[in-house]
C-alpha cells in the first residue's frame, strides 16, 4: 500500500485517497511517453552507450513503464571527477527535444567508479541485444552527488537506477532541493553476495526497492509526486559493517502532472509520495 512522507491533515487524507483510487500501474497512464528525460552515465563512453533509437528503462507491472528512447549518455571517465560545468547543458526528452534542463554530478567520498564485471558485445541489431545491459553497464561509487536543475516538470517521478562492485553495499539516498533541506530518504542495499554484481540487471533484471523491511538487494528505487525545479540526490555510504561504493547507473524525470493534479492547492512543497 502506498505510504507518504512528510504529510500531514487534509493533505495527507487527500493524498491517501490518491494513492487508494490511482495505484501505481495506474499512474503510469497519466504519464505521456515522450514526457521523460533519461541520463545514463556511460562509464567509458563506449560500452555503456546507447543510440537514440535504443528504447531502455523498467517496465514493470507493478511500478509502471518507463522505457524511453534518446537517452543523454554521460561519457565522463569513470575515474575522473565531474567537471565543474554541467555535465550536460541541455537535457534532452524522449523525443530528442532540448527541455532546458542541465545535470551535474560530483563525488562526495573521493574519484571513484566501476561497470559490470561482463562486458557488453551486443549491440543494436544484433540478434538477442538488450539496450538495458547497456544502461546498466558503468556506475558511480564513493557517495556521488546528482543536481538536476530546471526540471520542466510541475510534478514528476525519479527513477534511480543503482549497483554495487561487491558484497552488502549499504547507503541512504537523500532528496532535497539544490540549497535546501533534505525533504525525503531511503536506505538502500546493493551488490551481491558472494560474487560482486551478483544483484545487477544483467543477471536478476530490475529489482525495485520497496521500504519494507528486511532490508534486500535491489537496483531500482522510484520517487513519485516530486515538485522541485532544482532537485539534488545524494548517495551516502552507511559505514554500520557493509561496503561501499553504491551508486548511479542512470536515473529518469518523467512527467506525472496530471496524476498530481487532484493534491494540487494542499501545500506549495513537495508531494513526496511514494509506492
Amino acid at each position: 500500500m502506498p505510504y507518504l512522507v512528510s504529510a500531514g491533515g487534509l493533505r495527507a487524507t487527500v493524498l491517501l485517497l490518491l494513492s487508494f483510487a490511482l495505484p501505481l500501474a495506474t499512474q503510469a497512464q497519466f504519464v505521456e511517453a515522450t514526457d521523460r528525460i533519461g541520463w545514463n552515465f556511460t562509464w567509458d563512453g563506449t560500452q555503456g552507450d546507447l543510440s537514440a533509437t535504443d528504447v531502455a528503462g523498467m517496465n514493470d507491472p507493478t511500478w509502471g513503464d518507463f522505457r524511453q528512447d534518446n537517452w543523454n549518455n554521460d561519457p565522463t571517465l569513470g575515474q575522473q571527477a565531474s567537471p565543474g560545468d554541467p555535465d550536460i547543458a541541455d537535457l534532452i526528452d524522449a523525443t530528442g527535444a532540448a527541455t532546458g534542463a542541465s545535470l551535474d554530478w560530483s563525488y562526495k567520498g573521493g574519484v571513484n567508479s566501476w561497470h559490470m564485471e561482463a562486458p557488453v558485445t551486443l549491440n543494436s541489431g544484433d540478434p538477442g541485444y538488450d539496450p538495458n545491459q547497456k544502461l546498466t553497464y558503468g556506475y558511480q561509487a564513493l557517495d556521488p552527488q546528482l543536481k538536476i536543475t530546471n526540471i520542466p516538470y510541475d510534478c514528476y517521478a525519479l527513477v534511480l537506477y543503482y549497483n554495487h562492485d561487491g558484497t552488502d553495499g549499504r547507503s541512504e539516498i537523500d532528496l532535497s532541493a539544490v540549497g535546501g533541506s533534505v525533504f525525503a530518504s531511503r536506505t538502500v542495499q546493493a551488490g551481491g553476495t558472494p560474487t560482486p554484481n551478483a544483484n545487477g540487471y544483467q543477471n536478476v533484471g530490475f529489482v525495485v526497492e520497496d521500504g519494507v523491511a528486511p532490508l534486500t538487494s535491489t537496483n531500482v528505487t522510484v520517487f513519485y509526486g516530486l515538485r522541485v525545479a532544482d532537485l539534488q540526490v545524494d548517495f551516502t555510504w552507511l559505514t554500520d559493517g557493509s561496503n561501499g561504493n553504491t551508486g548511479t547507473q542512470a536515473l529518469q524525470i518523467v512527467d506525472m502532472t496530471a496524476a498530481c493534479i487532484f493534491a494540487d492547492g494542499f501545500e506549495s512543497g513537495n508531494i513526496s509520495l511514494w509506492m
